[in-house]
């Protein structure tokens, strides 16, 4: 990070603190909040696929659980990581998290110099 008193606010209250020229967690929800409503409502009783990052995975995470944004650095957000939600009457169902495990066995490697994985 190029201001660390920046990046430390940013992991003890991201609900709070934005990185520079971003948005923080509050926002982030304000933003995807009324999308996720819009989805639920159109395809209610439908099965919905939702792709998206890591931070979205975890301010949505907070917002099923009721957990405080601040909480959000604290839910793992893994790459291809599958959540399932069920949407009741009530609220939100958090049926599973996360889940990788159509990544065992797959074979991945390292793609040289970037860190990223491909299949082999």
């Amino acid at each position: 990070a190029r201001d660390p008193e920046v990046a430390s606010r940013r992991l003890r209250h991201p609900a709070r603190t934005a990185p520079p020229g971003g948005e923080h967690l509050g926002d982030l929800l304000d933003r995807v909040r009324p999308a996720l409503q819009a989805i639920q409502a159109r395809h209610a009783g439908e099965t919905v696929l939702i792709a998206t990052h890591g931070g979205v995975v975890r301010v949505l995470g907070c917002f099923f659980l009721g957990l405080d944004l601040d909480a959000a650095w604290r839910l793992t957000a893994g790459n291809a990581g599958l959540s399932i939600v069920s949407w009741w009457p009530d609220g939100p169902i958090l049926e599973s998290w996360n889940d990788t495990s159509h990544l065992r066995g797959a074979d991945l490697e390292a793609v040289p110099d970037t860190g990223l994985v491909r299949p082999a």
